[in-house]
């Protein structure tokens, strides 16, 4: 049995062992669609409601590939496994990234759950191209999983205190458009909102699902940039901490 089909096996056991926290889940998306469509009939803003559904989706899709393997880290230092985890034949990175797939697969279930009660529950008008959709997604989760990285560095190498995590996660929903347009933020604000290449990915996306916009090639190569410097960030970063900790004899302390 490889890497990722044994991570995958045990997540999924351990998913299954916790049935009332997946209905939680369940209810909790249920539950943040249900609120901001009411309201969004209070609001003057035309359409509020798909606007902020895409942003709620893709905040969602953002938060798990910054936490996911900050907290698989902090999970295996719990359990005593991220030592020998760690100090097998497998490269530290393959662990890290085989730990977030069982994970990464409820995510989907998540994202398609979004889809469904927004077009069948609350009525948002969907008219887009699967896989350009996909695509844009796919480019984003690699930007993303870097900044998730460079959190989980911090994780393993300090073990409590993440401040990019509570820094970047407290800045993307004010500053990419989530909950609202960022033309209606302070000038200096807006400014630095337009240079973020969440800002654009989030505004490419919600072109994409509510407009049935296709995806351009220039937002491609922007976001592909930004992918490979928080890649290239994650691995450095990762790799330091694993060293360090390493060198210090704590991979498996919390």
């Amino acid at each position: 049995m490889n890497l990722l089909s044994a991570f995958l096996l045990r997540d999924i056991a351990i998913e299954k062992t916790y049935r009332f926290q997946l209905a939680v889940r369940l209810i909790d998306v249920i539950f943040q669609l249900s609120v901001f469509y009411f309201i969004g009939t209070l609001v003057s803003m035309r359409d509020y409601f798909p606007f902020v559904f895409v942003g709620l989706m893709f905040s969602r899709f953002f938060q798990f590939w910054l936490n996911v393997f900050s907290q698989n880290i902090r999970q295996e230092q719990f359990w005593g496994t991220a030592e020998a985890l760690f100090l097998s034949p497998r490269h530290p990175l393959a662990v890290v990234a085989a730990g977030a797939m069982g994970k990464f697969l409820f995510l989907i279930g998540e994202l398609a759950l979004f889809l469904a009660l927004a077009r069948y529950v609350f009525g948002v008008r969907l008219s887009f191209s699967p896989l350009g959709f996909i695509m844009v997604l796919a480019v984003c989760g690699i930007m993303f999983a870097g900044i998730g990285l460079v959190s989980g560095s911090i994780i393993l190498y300090a073990k409590r205190g993440d401040p990019v995590n509570w820094f970047v996660s407290g800045s993307f929903d004010i500053l990419s458009g989530v909950y609202f347009p960022v033309t209606v933020l302070p000038p200096a604000m807006a400014r630095i909102a337009n240079i973020l290449p969440t800002t654009g990915a989030l505004s490419t996306l919600r072109g994409i699902l509510l407009e049935g916009n296709p995806p351009q090639l220039h937002d491609f190569y922007i976001l592909s940039l930004w992918a490979a410097a928080t890649c290239a960030a994650g691995y450095i970063s990762f790799m330091l901490a694993y060293k360090k900790t390493r060198q210090k004899g704590e991979l498996g302390t919390y």
